[in-house]
């Protein structure tokens, strides 16, 4: 999908035990160190990191504030003398009904943000080389609807300046992650961009790109998807998932070097 442009680093939502064997072994061979969360669930996260990059550390942030399991996987990494901090989350699900109720998990999830700003503004305080900080993810965010189940997330990421790609580079575009209209796997009304790549403490760096990856259908694969109220089922493309990915440049403002 967008490997011909060989990436620094890849962030993974939704990576199962059943994908993860799959998945791995691929990443390696093309040259990438895997890393994932511990006890990888249906809604795991892993990053795949290039062996031109540089391991510093690395580790899970567990969330305080989630009945799912959900967390922040991070790594600091160097790359040409440069230091950045990556990472990438899948932020708590609206789940229709839970324990006889709808959990919208918005209140979860912005507190799963805000303890995201306090983790990093407490590493970036430790570490001063590091040039910036990334995150990456599923952040499940509603702020596009006439009724908005989250605030707008740069209000939320208030302790610090926080730029937002797609919003820094196509403003006006909505840039739907997940677009149940025009994507043949879904169908339905649902067009939200749930996915994101923010940063901050970018001083020497900025977003240069920016694009929308996975919408097209992968060739010779089709899927007999089931209807719902006893229509009949249909056969419909299999695009890499139901959600777009995200494929973002960070460049140096002085220089020809991208992360």
């Amino acid at each position: 999908i967008c490997l011909g442009e060989m990436p620094l680093v890849i962030g993974f939502q939704e990576v199962t035990p059943m994908l993860a064997p799959l998945l791995f072994p691929q990443m390696s061979d093309l040259g990438y160190k895997v890393l994932n969360q511990p006890g990888l669930n249906s809604y795991g996260v892993a990053i795949a990191l290039h062996s031109t990059c540089t391991v510093v550390s690395s580790g899970f942030l567990e969330f305080r504030d989630s009945i799912m399991g959900r967390g922040l996987l991070w790594i600091h990494f160097r790359v040409d003398n440069v230091e950045i901090l990556f990472s990438t989350t899948h932020l708590e699900s609206f789940v229709p009904r839970f324990q006889g109720k709808k959990y919208d998990g918005a209140k979860e999830r912005e507190a799963q943000v805000k303890q995201i700003e306090t983790f990093c503004s407490k590493y970036i305080e430790k570490n001063p080389n590091l040039e910036a900080f990334i995150l990456t993810g599923d952040l499940n965010w509603d702020d596009q609807s006439k009724k908005n189940l989250d605030k707008p997330l740069l209000s939320v990421l208030d302790k610090t300046e926080w730029k937002d790609a797609w919003l820094e580079l196509k403003p006006g575009d909505d840039g739907y992650t997940y677009d149940a209209k025009e994507s043949p796997m879904l169908g339905g009304y649902l067009r939200r961009r749930f996915d994101r790549c923010v940063a901050t403490g970018t001083g020497n760096y900025s977003f240069s790109s920016a694009h929308l990856v996975g919408k097209e259908p992968l060739e010779g694969l089709i899927w007999q998807k089931q209807q719902q109220f006893g229509k009949k089922g249909k056969s419909v493309p299999v695009l890499p998932s139901d959600h777009y990915g995200l494929h973002v440049t960070l460049s140096h403002t002085n220089k020809d070097n991208e992360d």
